[in-house]
C-alpha cells in the first residue's frame, strides 16, 4: 500500500484514474440481512492501492481537499445508482471541509436529487476528528437533518472521540469505533461501556452500530449487549460492487443467533444456580439474625462469616436507610485501595441504594442486584438484601434491612 503521498501521485488521483469506491455491508443480525452499505474510497497507481488515509491527510495540506472529497462522494452515489440500490448508503463528510458542506447544501442536494435517491437512503457520517468546533456541527447537523438526510456520528469511543458530541449533533445511528469492539468479549470493561452506549441509544432513539467485528465473539457479546447493526470483516470485506451474498449473511447471522441463544440459556441456568445458592445463604443468615435480634448481633454474623465462601460482607439497616451496624467482612476479604474504597458504617445514608429501595418495598421478597464494583472492597460483588419487621424479647419490634454483599469473579 503506498502512505507517500507526492503532488505528481496527488494530481494522478485527480485525474481520475483508477479510481472507484468498494462498499461494505452493514448488518442486522435480528433481521439477518443487509441494512446498508458503507462507502470507501480506493483509488490505485500502477495496480498498488494508495493509504485513503494517507490520501485525505495530504490533500488537506494543500487546501484542495474539496476536489478530492467530490469526486469520492460522486463516485459513490453514482456506483449506489447504477447497482439500482434500496439500502441506505453512507457516506463520509470530511471534517476539515466542515464550511464547504454549509455553503454547497444547494449543489450537493440538486446531485443526490439529479440523480433520484430519497434524501431518506443517505446517511452523512461525520468523523468528529477534524471537526473544528461544537457550533459548526450544530449547524450542519441541523440543516442536513432538516434536508431528510440521516446523521451518523462516526468513531464514538475513539481516543479522540468527545461524548458530549452526542448532546450536540443527537445522531441518528452512533458508530462505535472497533477500539471498544476488539476483543470485546474477554473485556468486562469494554461490555459495560457498550452496554451503556446501547442503552443510551435505545433512550435517545439512535441505532447504535458496532464497527469492525472481526470475530463471531465480538459480535455475540455486542447482541448480549444491545447493539442494533454490525459492519466488519466477521461478515465481509468492502465489496467492489453491489454484489452481497445474501445466503452468506443469512447464514452467519443465523449461526450467530443460535450461538447467542445457547449462551443466554447456559447464563440463565447457571445464573439461577448462583442465585437460588446464595439465597439459601442468605436465608439462613436472616434465620440467624432474627432468632437472636438484637443480642450480640454482630458477634454472631462475624462467626457466620466464617462459615461461608463467597459471602463478603453485611452490614443491617433501618427503616430510613440508616446503618446500625459496622460492616461486617469475611476474615478472608481482599480490599483494592483503602483511599478510594471504604466501607460505610453506623450512621451512614444508604437512601439512594436500590438494594434498600426495593426491599423496603418489598417485605416478603429478596432483592438480587447484578454485578457491580463494590464501594466497600472496590471488588466485582452481589448484594442481596430483605425487609424484616422483628420482636425484641422486651416486645418491641423494629424493621431493618439485612444486606450482604456477595463476591463475584
Amino acid at each position: 500500500m503506498i502512505d507517500q503521498i507526492t503532488p505528481t501521485l496527488y494530481s494522478y488521483v485527480l485525474s481520475k484514474q483508477e479510481l472507484d469506491v468498494n462498499y461494505q455491508p452493514i448488518v442486522s443480525v435480528s433481521k439477518q440481512s443487509i441494512i446498508g452499505y458503507e462507502s470507501l474510497l480506493r483509488t490505485y497507481f500502477q495496480g498498488e492501492l494508495i493509504s485513503p488515509g494517507a490520501l485525505f491527510d495530504y490533500a488537506v495540506t494543500t487546501q484542495n481537499v474539496a476536489a478530492l472529497d467530490s469526486i469520492c462522494q460522486t463516485y459513490a452515489l453514482t456506483r449506489y445508482v447504477e447497482g439500482h440500490h434500496s439500502k441506505l448508503l453512507f457516506i463520509n463528510l470530511e471534517s476539515s471541509l466542515i464550511d464547504y458542506y454549509l455553503e454547497n447544501l444547494t449543489l450537493i442536494k440538486r446531485i443526490i436529487d439529479e440523480m433520484g435517491i430519497p434524501h431518506g437512503k443517505i446517511v452523512l457520517e461525520i468523523n468528529e476528528k477534524r471537526t473544528p468546533n461544537n457550533e459548526q456541527l450544530i449547524e450542519l447537523v441541523n440543516m442536513y437533518r432538516n434536508e431528510g438526510f440521516l446523521i451518523a456520528l462516526d468513531d464514538v469511543g475513539a481516543g479522540h472521540s468527545n461524548l458530549n458530541r452526542i448532546v450536540f449533533a443527537r445522531p441518528d445511528i452512533i458508530k462505535i469505533d472497533r477500539s471498544v469492539i476488539m476483543n470485546i468479549d474477554q473485556n468486562y470493561y469494554k461490555q459495560e461501556v457498550l452496554r451503556s452506549l446501547s442503552e443510551l441509544g435505545q433512550k435517545i432513539g439512535a441505532i447504535t452500530l458496532a464497527e469492525g467485528v472481526e470475530r463471531e465473539e465480538e459480535v455475540i457479546t455486542c447482541v448480549d449487549c444491545g447493539v442494533d447493526w454490525y459492519q466488519g470483516f466477521y461478515f465481509a470485506r468492502a465489496l467492489p460492487a453491489l454484489q452481497p451474498c445474501l445466503l452468506d449473511y443469512q447464514g452467519k447471522c443465523s449461526s450467530i443467533s443460535t450461538q447467542y441463544q445457547k449462551k443466554a440459556i447456559q447464563n440463565m441456568k447457571d445464573l439461577s444456580i448462583m442465585v437460588q445458592r446464595r439465597k439459601l445463604s442468605f436465608n439462613k443468615l436472616v434465620q440467624i439474625i432474627t432468632e437472636y435480634f438484637p443480642t450480640d448481633l454482630e458477634e454472631i454474623i462475624h462467626e457466620y462469616l466464617k462459615s461461608t465462601t463467597d459471602l463478603e460482607c453485611v452490614y443491617i439497616l433501618n427503616h430510613n436507610g440508616i446503618q446500625i451496624t459496622e460492616t461486617m467482612f469475611h476474615p478472608s476479604s481482599q480490599f483494592r485501595n483503602h483511599d478510594m474504597f471504604s466501607p460505610m458504617g453506623k450512621g451512614d445514608s444508604h437512601i439512594s441504594r436500590p438494594f434498600f429501595n426495593y426491599a423496603i418495598h418489598n417485605r416478603n421478597n429478596i432483592y438480587v442486584s447484578t454485578k457491580y464494583i463494590s464501594l466497600a472492597t472496590g471488588n466485582y460483588c452481589q448484594t442481596l438484601s430483605k425487609h424484616l419487621v422483628l420482636s425484641s424479647k422486651s416486645g418491641d419490634t423494629d424493621t431493618i434491612v439485612i444486606c450482604a454483599d456477595y463476591a463475584m469473579i
